[in-house]
């Protein structure tokens, strides 16, 4: 399921149908999150109207866990179904505070809703929040992107490199100076990206201990 969450062609896209109604949870949710990925793709590609063929693969999974419902009602939200926006907004006060991550992560959400989730209990929910909008030079993101900086770990070089852009005057935090060997590599990827925002100088020093990581997709994405 994950191999083909990273092809870009509609026969992936068709692949990954089976996967959406499977026994096993977490297979579905994987599913789910490639299907997204690929959906996204192929709209951007030009691929005709995805949203009727889609949504009825996804009935189940409307139906489903909440997790299962943020995934299935952003990709509708992506594919061009905007009759998901209003559910998806009542996803963020969910019980579960990876739903709430979810769906902020997911996109699609308009700035006040974001704005709302910086006030959020779990640190997570509104550290997502301020990404999504300093991604979009809000700087209303600032003190949760500062409280980040303030925690340490890889958050803080994404919260100062999203600071930097938005036009903040600060000491580069201590972790530019290390790469984190032992991080999961999704988020090793993550980092990666995260880098290439940096001020040049800051960028090369850190991308090149990156090239130096032990697992080639690291080094690729470099």
């Amino acid at each position: 399921v994950h191999a083909l969450g990273r092809r870009t062609d509609a026969a992936a896209l068709e692949a990954l149908h089976s996967g959406v109604t499977d026994a096993d949870a977490e297979v579905r949710l994987e599913a789910l999150r490639a299907l997204s990925r690929v959906g996204q793709t192929l709209v951007r590609m030009g691929a005709p109207d995805l949203t009727g063929k889609v949504s009825s693969w996804l009935e189940g999974a409307l139906r489903g866990t909440s997790l299962e419902q943020a995934l299935a009602r952003t990709l509708l939200l992506r594919l061009g179904d905007e009759s998901q926006r209003e559910r998806i907004r009542t996803l963020l006060v969910d019980s579960d505070p990876e739903v709430r991550r979810l769906v902020i992560e997911q996109g699609g959400l308009g700035a006040p809703s974001l704005a709302g989730a910086l006030t959020d209990s779990i640190f997570e929910v509104r550290f997502a929040a301020a990404t999504e909008l300093a991604a979009r030079s809000d700087r209303r993101s600032i003190p949760v992107l500062r409280e980040a900086l303030e925690r340490g770990g890889s958050v803080a070089i994404s919260a100062y490199a999203l600071l930097v852009k938005l036009g903040e005057k600060l000491v580069p935090p201590s972790e530019l100076a290390l790469w984190p060997r032992a991080m999961p590599l999704p988020q090793r990827l993550s980092l990666v990206e995260t880098l290439g925002q940096l001020p040049l100088d800051q960028a090369v020093q850190g991308l090149l201990r990156a090239a130096a990581d032990r697992d080639p997709r690291i080094r690729r994405a470099v």
